[in-house]
């Protein structure tokens, strides 16, 4: 898939651009399709909800083995936020694909487990891009309307530099192209 590449406190995150378990997901995200045209129909062929959810059966299916999924950062298990969603050699993982209210919370969840528990040295934050969005609006799933958008995510990083001082690399999901190969998850 396409997608684009954004730094918070850059020059902190490219000192870690070479790490090995960073490279495997950005060649992941490159390689997969993961949102192919049959998982998006519906018998009536409208497109169908779930995108949050295809998304994260994919990364799943592709990380599960080597990376830590799931990692409790805060001791309040119940609250879905108090998790990022990977960890693998100092890299944290949000997979931000819901509606735009979470992306403070996704934020600072990078934010907590690079200040205050020292488990990461930098993080990654994927979302949509503003094409992404567009692609998948008109689905079933009304929150995906609002959705957290890499182009926003970008301009709010930079008028909270001095506050997050996590460095993360943004990474954009852009909307597939019309003529397709189509993979589906294995």
């Amino acid at each position: 898939m396409d997608f684009e590449v954004g730094f918070h406190q850059r020059n902190k995150a490219f000192r870690y651009m070479e790490n090995p378990a960073l490279k495997q997901l950005l060649e992941l995200i490159k390689d997969e399709d993961y949102f192919p045209e049959e998982s998006r129909k519906s018998k009536g062929g409208k497109r169908k909800s779930g995108v949050r959810e295809i998304a994260k059966q994919v990364f799943n299916d592709r990380l599960a083995d080597t990376w830590q999924c799931d990692v409790e950062i805060f001791d309040i298990s119940s609250i879905p936020a108090s998790k990022l969603h990977y960890l693998k050699a100092r890299v944290g993982v949000v997979r931000s694909l819901q509606h735009r209210t979470t992306m403070g919370t996704d934020i600072l969840r990078l934010e907590v487990a690079y200040r205050f528990l020292d488990i990461i040295d930098i993080g990654v934050f994927i979302c949509g891009t503003s094409g992404f969005e567009k692609y998948y609006l008109g689905t079933e799933d009304s929150r995906i309307e609002h959705m957290v958008i890499f182009e926003e995510l970008v301009d709010y990083l930079e008028m909270v530099s001095g506050v997050i001082t996590v460095p993360i690399v943004l990474i954009g999901l852009k909307k597939p192209p019309k003529q397709r190969q189509t993979k589906l998850p294995k």
